[in-house]
């Protein structure tokens, strides 16, 4: 029975996890439902885009050798693994071509590959209503991107939050797909959150594409565990040494439960033209555009000058 000294007692992250463990698909807004179909779309198309990279025959090879189980399907492969390793499979060959959406509300985050490859493999286990499906999505979205704003010096410490903030996310969305309470769904965010890891050093080499893989892993195995009873902080973001102190070097932890239920992060999801970060995307509008205006002598070109954002130079 809620009594006044509990709900002062209750966490920022137990708040947020208490919100999203009772949200359903009739909870959600049109707009993020919409999102959502287009986000699942979106990644099924990238992943099946991207199974046949030599990165993803590298890691299947390996996983082959190594998965104990053939329990979820690896998509575009005819190949079965164990309930963690094709989320690992799946995860990768969505984020493998960087084509993958963006949050576009100000968290530089890949989320759908992450907690689409953790909620594939557990929707095969049992019979799941593609309502819930979403519902779980849009719940895993939501964390992570809240999880986000909490850190937001996060990114500019090197962090790929894809791999970082794609962990907790996953951990939700798959805990959310189980039907966890609001307790055990905390502690899903925490054994999802003390895994959370991918550092920006990796850009450019097969280790970047493989954080989501791995933060689909992660999510899967923390709503396991949660859901057997393995405990985590309640606090695991805002706490003194949670999250958003100690993976950033400044932190809002209000940004988790403000205007909660108002919004869906979801609804600000972004899909991309051109394979590569969402940053470069306005130099290459400008010089398609520049093309299209017509033919230019490059003898005549004395200087060229780009206003950018930031993460461009970074």
């Amino acid at each position: 029975m809620k009594t006044p000294e509990r709900d002062a007692l209750r966490t920022a992250s137990r708040t947020l996890c208490a919100h999203l463990a009772n949200a359903k698909f009739d909870d959600l807004p049109a707009n993020a439902v919409h999102e959502a179909r287009r986000g699942l779309l979106d990644w099924l198309g990238c992943a099946l885009a991207g199974s046949r990279h030599p990165t993803i025959d590298k890691l299947v090879d390996v996983l082959r050798e190594v998965s104990g189980s053939t329990r979820a399907t690896v998509l575009g492969r005819r190949l079965r693994l164990g309930l963690l390793d094709a989320p690992l499979a799946n995860g990768q060959m969505g984020h493998v071509l960087d084509f993958d959406d963006t949050h576009m509300g100000g968290v530089v985050l890949h989320t759908s590959s992450p907690v689409l490859a953790a909620l594939l493999a557990i929707a095969e286990r049992r019979p799941t209503p593609g309502k819930d499906l979403i519902a779980a999505y849009a719940v895993g979205f939501e964390a992570g991107v809240r999880c986000g704003q909490a850190a937001p010096a996060h990114h500019a410490g090197g962090w790929h939050l894809t791999g970082t903030l794609g962990s907790t996310a996953a951990g939700v969305a798959a805990g959310h797909l189980f039907g966890l309470d609001e307790e055990q769904l905390t502690y899903a965010m925490g054994i999802a959150t003390t895994q959370a890891a991918g550092m920006q050093q990796n850009r450019g080499t097969m280790c970047k594409s493989f954080h989501a893989g791995k933060a689909a892993s992660s999510g899967v195995l923390a709503a396991l565990l949660a859901q057997r009873g393995f405990d985590s902080s309640p606090e695991i973001i805002e706490g003194k040494r949670g999250f958003c102190r100690i993976y950033s070097s400044v932190a809002a932890p209000e940004k988790l439960t403000s205007g909660l239920g108002e919004n869906w992060e979801i609804a600000r999801n972004g899909h991309k033209p051109y394979a590569c970060g969402v940053v470069l995307h306005p130099l290459i509008d400008a010089l398609v555009n520049i093309r299209s205006a017509g033919a230019i002598d490059p003898a005549a070109v004395k200087t060229i000058e780009l206003r950018v954002h930031p993460h461009v130079l970074s």
